[in-house]
């Protein structure tokens, strides 16, 4: 029997090449459902998810006819090991090489975080937690990691006072190096030169300012009394009179779900400042910009006492004597309105 003849086999592997190619961009380019008008769909790929772990997550929502065929083409292309975890957004009928791309390049739904003023470090891990499933063990471990923190630029051996809030657009699957570079950036942008020879003028460093600031924070919500409690405080620094600042030692006993008492204001730690002098260690909480300027901007007044008043708002005292009358007015009216 005569064999074929070289040109027609020739011609039969150019049919079968050609085939194969058409296949390939049937597969890769055309819709694997119909299109349809369906609104995206929101799709999580967790990290460390294999390929086919991200096939079945695609399957389940019905956005590939194949898991079989997204795992070959996946391997085929050499991408397996590039497919980001975030959270997407697809439409039903995108084709299997625009949901490939779209993964690999990881372009992750975006959303606005809000941080708000005078949160911990452990606080701002609690909400990326909840907000973007981050994990907030290991973005507390970064924050306390003085190698990290010298890595971006911070003199301190933890990141509390520097995680700057602000509204933030932030991508679900980002890691938490990430996130915490995006913070602390956040921070140095707000420094101004004007705030750093300020801080010089007044002899203090950023990690000072910083702590100050976010006692200040800490102690009012009300933003003109801001600048009167930074003057009490600079007061209280330049005559060597103790802060006796009550959130320093809640940071202590935190979580406190309760009135401080008289034996709280005694526990032994360098940031109890009805026991020690001067400032605490580092900052209690993460102030935001309008503190850090009353932290270096007080208001000229001789005020060296404040009372809460129940409202969040103080009264402001220059003697003792005026203090001590202070806090009987207060109680008055607290008792009144039992």
């Amino acid at each position: 029997m005569r064999g074929l003849p070289k040109s027609f086999l020739g011609e039969f592997l150019i049919v079968c090449l050609l085939t194969l190619i058409i296949l390939l961009g049937f597969a890769l380019f055309a819709p694997p459902v119909p299109r349809t008008h369906q609104p995206p769909l929101v799709v999580s790929i967790g990290r460390g998810m294999d390929v086919r772990g991200i096939a079945h997550t695609l399957g389940e929502k019905g956005l590939i006819g194949s898991e079989g065929f997204f795992i070959f083409f996946t391997k085929l292309l050499g991408w397996e090991k590039e497919l980001k975890a975030g959270r997407y957004s697809i439409r039903p009928g995108n084709s299997l090489w625009g949901i490939l791309h779209l993964l690999r390049k990881g372009e992750s739904i975006t959303e606005r975080v809000t941080i708000p003023e005078g949160l911990t470090s452990k606080e701002i891990a609690g909400l990326l937690r909840r907000r973007l499933e981050v994990d907030s063990t290991a973005f507390m471990a970064l924050v306390t990691d003085k190698s990290f923190c010298q890595r971006l630029g911070v003199n301190a051996s933890s990141l509390e006072g520097y995680l700057f809030p602000n509204t933030y657009n932030l991508c679900w699957g980002m890691k938490e190096e990430e996130i915490a570079k995006l913070m602390v950036e956040g921070l140095f942008k707000v420094i101004t030169p004007d705030l750093k020879n300020r801080a010089e003028e007044l002899g203090l460093s950023l990690h000072q300012v910083l702590t100050l600031a976010s006692l200040i924070e800490k102690e009012t919500g009300v933003p003109e009394e801001r600048p009167l409690i930074s003057a009490v405080f600079h007061r209280r620094l330049k005559i060597g009179m103790p802060l006796q600042c009550d959130p320093t030692v809640i940071y202590v006993l935190s979580p406190l779900n309760r009135p401080l008492t008289r034996r709280d204001l005694q526990v032994k730690s360098p940031y109890n400042t009805y026991l020690h002098p001067g400032l605490p260690p580092g900052p209690i909480c993460n102030p935001g910009s309008a503190s850090i300027r009353a932290a270096l901007w007080p208001a000229k007044t001789n005020y060296l006492y404040f009372v809460a008043q129940g409202d969040g708002t103080h009264i402001f005292s220059r003697t003792n004597r005026e203090h001590i009358n202070a806090r009987r007015r207060v109680r008055s009216l607290q008792r009144k309105e039992l």
